[in-house]
């Protein structure tokens, strides 16, 4: 019964979390976690990362979640709109990611991503059709000289109303 809902009535966190816990069980297991909160806007924020107790969050790529994460956004959309605020948040899906911080780093043998001093985070913005086409690593913005920073997420943020 706690799957019916009346009409107009808005998704609530429970209901985000059964969703997420229902599409992610095996992410959980993989050590990532899936956090929601809200906004000052009323907005609502799901976070997906994978924490590393000893430090910083763990990378990932999107290769490593893409199959769990379509169908996730595909249910997800049916059942509530994305949260486009401003010009900063143009799609309400932010992939935050790290970089190497000069072109002569992402071509040496050396991993630069072991090293905060040689990366820089960025966010990329899909929009929810390059999502679920699977047309994240074709976007000219996530590629940098030979370094794929999809491969090398952090977090995944996704703001809906």
């Amino acid at each position: 019964m706690k799957y019916l809902r009346k009409i107009f009535e808005n998704t609530t966190q429970d209901e985000l979390q059964d969703l997420c816990d229902s599409y992610f069980a095996y992410l959980y297991d993989e050590g990532f976690e899936i956090r929601i909160s809200t906004g000052l806007s009323e907005e609502i924020y799901i976070k997906i990362h994978k924490p590393n107790a000893g430090g910083p969050t763990y990378n990932f790529s999107w290769d490593e979640i893409k199959d769990y994460f379509i169908p996730f956004l595909q249910r997800l959309l049916t059942k509530v709109d994305l949260y486009q605020a401003s010009y900063i948040i143009k799609t309400g899906i932010l992939f935050k990611y790290i970089k190497p911080k000069h072109i002569h780093h992402a071509k040496a043998n050396a991993p630069w991503y072991d090293y905060p001093s040689e990366q820089d985070t960025k966010i990329f913005q899909p929009t929810p059709q390059q999502i679920i086409n699977d047309e994240i690593l074709d976007e000219p913005s996530t590629i940098y000289s030979t370094a794929k920073c999809m491969n090398h997420i952090y977090e995944i943020n996704i703001l809906v109303k």
